[in-house]
């Protein structure tokens, strides 16, 4: 949808199509890692991508709830906790689409930039959010989807930065 076709849209509208685009982006992140842990072979990497993976479904279902209850029905939500950014995906050269060639160090990188991107969208849904439950709710999910980025960044320097 292009940025131009917003301006004719409701408020309800325009955040149903926000969730809608939420809602994709934890569905593509949630077959990626479970596509690449039923792939690894090592046992740490894979129960991490099945942990992330559960947790993007937690993320869906976040924001199906608020699709389906709208905004009113909102609990606020309250975030206690500060992830730190690693930055290894700004600085490293990321595949743009995994082929049947890709090894763990290839789902790892684009994994990093799915969560980066991500987290950017949450992000600046938050900045053009008003003060309120669903504001919170965008912040929270950037906040998590900054863990997840971390996490894939620490996997990263665990098992392909010890080969060097």
């Amino acid at each position: 949808m292009a940025a131009r076709d917003f301006d004719y849209m409701s408020g309800e509208q325009y955040l149903e199509e926000i969730l809608r685009q939420a809602i994709r982006f934890e569905e593509e992140s949630y077959a990626l890692y479970t596509g690449a842990a039923a792939t690894t072979k090592i046992a740490d990497a894979r129960a991490m991508l099945e942990d992330l993976a559960k947790q993007e479904l937690g993320h869906k279902k976040k924001l199906q709830r608020l699709q389906e209850q709208g905004v009113a029905d909102l609990t606020p939500v309250v975030n206690t906790s500060e992830a730190q950014d690693l930055r290894l995906a700004e600085y490293l050269r990321i595949p743009s689409k995994l082929d049947a060639k890709a090894d763990l160090q290839d789902v790892l990188l684009l994994a990093m930039q799915r969560e980066k991107s991500t987290r950017e969208f949450y992000v600046k849904l938050s900045e053009l959010t008003d003060e309120g439950p669903v504001k919170a709710l965008f912040a929270l999910l950037a906040e998590e989807e900054l863990k997840h980025k971390n996490w894939v960044e620490s996997l990263y320097e665990r098992l392909v930065y010890q080969e060097f």
